[in-house]
């Protein structure tokens, strides 16, 4: 009897450990959304953004890291800028747009 009841609560915590896992990687996914969905918004031509290198630097997935490349005016792309979103302030911060850009890079993407 207690065999069983040692090898069900071994089932529990792989079960409980399975959902926090899936909670944790659901929530980065909506942020990594969020994110890229702010970064279109701010584009001449949203549908021309691409994206790379998108990661989250901790396991909360407070922040989201990554680079982006759009068209211009022109129709031609401007090479890849880097960014970070911050969750807490649901802002996206843009390579060569935000003043602050090197300081949020440096404290969440390095």
């Amino acid at each position: 009897m207690r065999g069983v009841n040692i090898i069900r609560g071994i089932m529990a915590l792989i079960l409980v450990g399975g959902l926090v896992a899936y909670v944790i990687y659901m929530r980065g996914y909506s942020e990594e959304a969020k994110a890229k969905a702010e970064i279109r918004r701010r584009m001449k031509d949203p549908d021309s953004v691409v994206f790379r290198d998108v990661h989250y630097p901790d396991i909360l997935k407070e922040e989201v890291c990554g680079e982006f490349n759009a068209k211009n005016g022109f129709g031609g792309y401007v090479g890849y800028k880097r960014f970070v979103y911050k969750k807490s302030e649901k802002a996206v911060y843009i390579e060569s747009l935000d003043s602050n850009f090197d300081l949020w890079w440096g404290l969440y993407c390095d």
